[in-house]
């Protein structure tokens, strides 16, 4: 067997097609690229391409002149590229450098400073600015605004604030909270007695509803709505129908009998000490005294009667509550 037949790779050019040892990029014979994307080097040559006979057609039978030969054309052979130079020899390209940046004229650095003064101007913290925002905080803090309040002397301590302002608002501020506490519990216990008074007010139960008013009272002082409700149960009291008539006690025989100016005070002073000791809680010194305005004072008084009757059923809850292990409080079982 030949070597020849035995090569796998032969150059691509149909001229050459010379067998190869290996496979290359470039045919060391004609220079011809093996693959694509080869660049040919520039001082490959090609090899001459042999020009094919020109073969002259057929002759007519008719007799005609014999044409002259035309001799083949020349081999056109492309002319020589001119040199590389090496590499190292290249010289490089002189690099022209940026035009240079004409300087920042004076009148520019003018306007940027007198720019920057009026913003200081406007922005700095006066002292009229830190006092304007100390009063907001105080009143934030009178309203019951304390987180607003203390963002506000958060905020004024990244000022010029002195010391003594900000220790001055922080005092009011901690004033403000413990009073903004008790406004919390006031209004909360409001709420329940308005809810006890309008719920006795229902079931017709006047004396209930002045006793859980008169313990709001007591502990939180009268205003202008303590008032109007106190008008409420009084023009309620005067408007509903009288109680029930009781069977009269038996007569006692006294030596003699006060003056009726002096009973009706009597009667009334009896009745304030038994609405002070139910709002006290203690309801069987109130059943005492309506029971001495009863019997002895004025027999048959409505409103001792009626009094007497609401001291002896609020004895009897407590006492329930009491044995069922709860707690007594502000007239309900809790």
């Amino acid at each position: 067997m030949n070597l020849q037949d035995q090569v796998i790779y032969r150059c691509i050019h149909a001229a050459c097609a010379r067998p190869l040892p290996r496979r290359v990029n470039f045919c060391p014979y004609c220079g011809t690229g093996q693959h694509d994307g080869v660049v040919k080097p520039s001082h490959v040559q090609p090899p001459p391409v042999p020009l094919a006979k020109v073969v002259p057609p057929p002759e007519p039978v008719a007799v005609v002149p014999q044409a002259v030969p035309v001799p083949p054309p020349a081999a056109v052979v492309p002319p020589p590229a001119p040199p590389v130079p090496p590499a190292d020899q290249v010289q490089p390209r002189p690099m022209t450098p940026p035009p240079r940046r004409e300087p920042v004229r004076l009148r520019w650095w003018l306007v940027a400073l007198a720019a920057l003064w009026v913003i200081w101007l406007y922005a700095r913290p006066s002292p009229n600015k830190i006092e304007a925002r100390i009063e907001r905080a105080t009143l934030a803090s009178a309203e019951c605004r304390l987180n607003d309040a203390q963002s506000e002397l958060i905020a004024l301590r990244m000022t010029r604030a002195s010391p003594q302002q900000l220790a001055s608002l922080q005092a009011t501020i901690n004033a403000a909270s413990t009073s903004c506490a008790k406004k919390k519990q006031r209004t909360k216990a409001w709420e329940e007695t308005i809810t006890a008074v309008e719920s006795a007010l229902s079931s017709d139960d006047f004396a209930r509803a002045q006793s859980r008013l008169g313990q709001f009272t007591k502990r939180w002082n009268e205003d202008a709505e303590t008032d109007r409700l106190k008008e409420k149960i009084a023009k309620q009291r005067a408007a509903a129908p009288p109680p029930e008539a009781l069977p009269p006690p038996a007569p006692v025989v006294t030596p003699m009998a006060p003056p009726a100016s002096q009973q009706a005070q009597s009667v009334r002073n009896l009745i304030d000490e038994a609405e002070r000791a139910l709002a006290a809680g203690n309801y069987r010194a109130a059943s005492d005294k309506l029971e001495v305005c009863v019997t002895m004072v004025d027999p048959g008084n409505r409103e001792c009667t009626a009094f007497k009757m609401h001291a002896d059923r609020m004895q009897r809850e407590q006492r329930r509550c009491q044995l069922e292990g709860r707690q007594w409080f502000e007239d309900r079982c809790r």
